[in-house]
């Protein structure tokens, strides 16, 4: 299978996973959300922020790291594993034994018999991270996407039926402990590989010095994308938490979701043409275009379909998401592209470049931030926005040190980018004043969004329209 066969075929299966998965996700969180107040999201939200950065923490950059290396043995593969799991159970100790301090904290004793349950899921996942970096290394998404679908869809019925049983948060905990459980029995079933009690410290070092860079952006990433939770947690009530998580939970489909999805494909995809820059650049600018094309489209639809969405699928008492929905489309609209050239950065071994981007990039952060202590949430996004739009220059100028893609080319490639998007947004935005009921409001503008992406992107993206059109029909084989 030739280089583009393989890429697409990856591609596809990705898509398979990222429109079953999570619109199941999305589906099972409805339900959810109906059942549940945001309150009880919102303390969910909170054990959240130290999930993520755990979780961080168990893969240290090592996965990026086998990856990118051309010749893995499977000695590293097992120094991998035992590190995965060793630092897995520290972390999940020091959770346990700090988990009052963080009820103590956000003033809610509840939050200790929840957090030490729920922190199990640090260990259980770092049984799969050897299993899923093989077969990303491999192109492998097939596999992927049916462990990913299945356990998505048994954790979500079990969280259903805990919630329709008055379980309350217990339901949530309980959807991610048997999801994630599910994943990892269904990685190692399905996989060949098995580790030995083996650890080489050569190994170790080799992947380390790469992986160190990757895991302090890492964590300064992870951080930082957790940091808002942990300020409105805070300085806000839960419900105000539950309400804005919802908010995030939409915009991530067309932001952390999709970026995972492409990026998935192409950074191992990238490695295998390292070597060879003007391959490489073209791949990238199409890469780029690409993302920017479908993250942009679903980012504005969703800015001007949120209150028919939010009333129709959510209900009344979630209305109040629907303000903070509308800024964290426009807070995420530099996410995708900043994320591709950060995914350069790793792709030509720069992980000092990728470091000091996120640095100076939270430290910009830092504004938006102290407006949401000092003043409010929405002052808090529009900071945001800015801020983004800076940290996305940022990564474009790092982007440019390392490959011949100048920051004048790739921004002149980026707004062209915008015409449908903004296209889009001018027609469907109006519909909410026809005075129609929401569903009926929502279906007509999400037609109108479908029709004018198809129409619009073939005459004016047809490169990107081209390449949308392969993977569907790579989605029909499947």
């Amino acid at each position: 299978m030739s280089f583009g066969q393989k890429t697409a075929n990856g591609f596809a299966w990705n898509l398979i996973e990222t429109v079953v998965n999570y619109g199941s996700l999305f589906i099972i969180g409805i339900i959810l959300a109906r059942l549940l107040s945001p309150t009880e999201f919102g303390v969910i939200g909170i054990l959240t922020i130290f999930l993520s950065v755990f979780d961080s923490i168990v893969d240290c950059g090592f996965s990026n790291a086998l990856i990118r290396k051309q010749k893995v043995e499977d000695i590293d593969y097992d120094t991998i594993f035992i590190f995965n799991i060793g630092v897995s159970l520290i972390l999940y100790f020091l959770f346990f034994i700090g988990s009052p301090l963080i009820s103590n904290f956000f003033n809610d004793e509840s939050l200790t018999g929840y957090a030490r349950v729920l922190g199990l899921v640090i260990i259980i996942n770092a049984f799969s991270v050897v299993q899923r970096t093989i077969l990303t290394k491999a192109i492998n998404f097939k596999r992927q996407a049916l462990v990913s679908i299945i356990a998505t869809l048994v954790g979500g019925g079990v969280g259903i039926t805990m919630a329709y049983l008055d379980y309350g948060v217990w339901s949530l905990v309980g959807q991610s402990l048997i999801k994630q459980t599910s994943t990892t029995i269904l990685f190692w079933a399905f996989g060949r590989w098995r580790p030995y009690l083996r650890f080489s410290i050569s190994s170790f070092k080799e992947m380390f010095l790469f992986g160190w860079k990757v895991l302090a952006s890492g964590l300064i990433s992870t951080i930082w994308a957790q940091i808002y939770t942990f300020v409105i947690g805070k300085v806000y009530s839960k419900e105000t938490l539950g309400l804005y998580s919802r908010g995030q939970q939409f915009v991530n489909i067309f932001t952390i979701n999709l970026t995972a999805m492409i990026r998935k494909v192409t950074y191992p995809a990238l490695c295998s043409v390292q070597e060879d820059e003007l391959e490489l650049v073209n791949i990238f600018r199409r890469v780029m275009k690409l993302i920017a094309l479908l993250s942009w489209s679903g980012l504005l639809v969703l800015a001007g379909t949120a209150k028919p969405m939010v009333l129709t699928l959510l209900g009344e008492k979630w209305v109040g998401c629907v303000p903070y929905l509308q800024l964290l489309c426009f807070v995420g609209f530099t996410y995708s592209v900043n994320v591709m050239n950060l995914n350069m950065l790793q792709v030509k071994g720069r992980s000092d470049f990728f470091l000091y981007v996120e640095i100076i990039s939270k430290i910009i952060g830092v504004i938006p931030l102290l407006l949401g202590i000092l003043v409010g949430i929405k002052e808090m996004l529009y900071g945001s926005i800015v801020a983004g739009l800076i940290m996305y220059l940022i990564g474009a100028f790092y982007c440019s040190r390392v490959i011949h893609y100048p920051v004048c080319l790739q921004l002149r490639d980026m707004i062209h980018q915008l015409i449908v998007p903004v296209a889009l947004a001018v027609v469907i935005y109006p519909c909410i004043y026809i005075g129609l009921s929401n569903i009926v409001t929502l279906l007509i503008q999400l037609l109108l969004a479908s029709l004018l992406l198809v129409f619009l992107s073939k005459k004016l993206c047809p490169e990107e329209y081209d390449a949308m059109m392969k993977v569907v029909k790579r989605f029909k084989e499947r």
